[in-house]
């Protein structure tokens, strides 16, 4: 039986509509696919830190991303909690002595496959004790006559480490007695009593952070 020419027509079209799909499907096996995102690096700053129970640093973490620009999410931990804590951010408080503590940083791009971690290393040193909760001026209480000016002063040993600029002077009262906020010079002005004040400004150890003097001014003897 021999095909008629609409049924050799009708399978050539049949066979070339086969063709043009495998060759599609052949094409978008072939095509190729977007890199998966990874995590080419993770760096911390500062890699090394000191501080001690009650102060904090902030761990800075840079990500290199592939391809560059990539989503990512970052995770920050501590090796010990009762040491040291890290929040959301990479700032981290010290909690008691500790020689070294790790804060690390984990970056990821949603894949497990993908997270890359990087740590610094935090020492906690042990808290300066205090000779009391407050410091003690030079002198620690004085007497003066109206008009009278005396130098008030910080011990030596306690202002170690800390610069005088960051010093602040005042008084409690100042009708018997004023004071220069930056030197700590005071003078008498009339009859009473009234604290002289010291207090260093950034409020971190070495301590203690304010010392106290009293004063009682008397009236000039006759």
């Amino acid at each position: 039986m021999t095909a008629s020419t609409s049924q050799i027509a009708g399978t050539a079209r049949a066979a070339r509509r086969t063709v043009i799909a495998f060759t599609t499907s052949l094409v978008a096996a072939c095509a190729p696919t977007a890199p998966k995102a990874s995590i080419s690096q993770v760096l911390v700053a500062p890699g090394t830190a000191t501080i001690s129970p009650g102060q904090s640093v902030r761990i800075v973490a840079t990500v290199s991303t592939s391809p560059s620009g990539s989503a990512y999410a970052v995770t920050w931990t501590s090796s010990d909690s009762a040491a040291a804590t890290v929040d959301s951010t990479g700032l981290a408080l010290g909690v008691a002595a500790s020689p070294a503590v790790s804060i690390c940083a984990t970056a990821n791009t949603g894949s497990v496959s993908s997270n890359v971690r990087s740590c610094a290393t935090l020492t906690v040193a042990p808290a300066l004790l205090c000779p009391g909760p407050l410091g003690m001026l030079i002198p620690s209480t004085d007497t003066m006559h109206v008009g009278d000016v005396v130098q008030f002063q910080i011990p030596a040993a306690q202002l170690s480490g800390r610069s005088p600029g960051q010093i602040r002077w005042s008084v409690d009262n100042p009708t018997p007695a004023s004071v220069d906020s930056l030197t700590g010079v005071v003078i008498a002005v009339s009859a009473g009593t009234t604290n002289v004040r010291a207090v260093y400004l950034p409020l971190s150890p070495p301590c203690p952070h304010e010392w106290r003097a009293n004063v009682l001014v008397q009236t000039s003897p006759i």
